[in-house]
């Protein structure tokens, strides 16, 4: 009879991720929350999310989260609905 074994390997991680520049300033306006909530661009909600921009377009395309555009023409995704649409933990406000 021929014995086996079997090895689990756990590997557990931790992700610290700092924004240094918000795009948007702390008021920015959110029609859909109605009040001035923080607003970021398209690359640090990906980054904050841990998906691809792509991603993050797809999601605005179906109205998943949040959005405006800046008077620059720039995106701006809400910050509430991003966290709440990725149940993600808010770690500071």
């Amino acid at each position: 009879m021929k014995k086996t074994s079997r090895t689990t390997i756990t590997r557990e991680t931790e992700r610290f991720l700092v924004l240094n520049h918000v795009s948007g300033a702390a008021g920015t306006w959110c029609a859909e929350c109605a009040a001035a909530v923080k607003m970021i661009s398209i690359v640090e909600a990906a980054l904050l999310a841990e998906v691809s921009q792509r991603a993050v377009f797809h999601a605005l395309e179906n109205s998943a989260f949040h959005f405006t555009e800046s008077e620059r023409g720039t995106l701006l995704v809400c910050l509430d609905s991003l966290m709440n649409y990725y149940n993600l933990q808010r770690l500071c406000r």
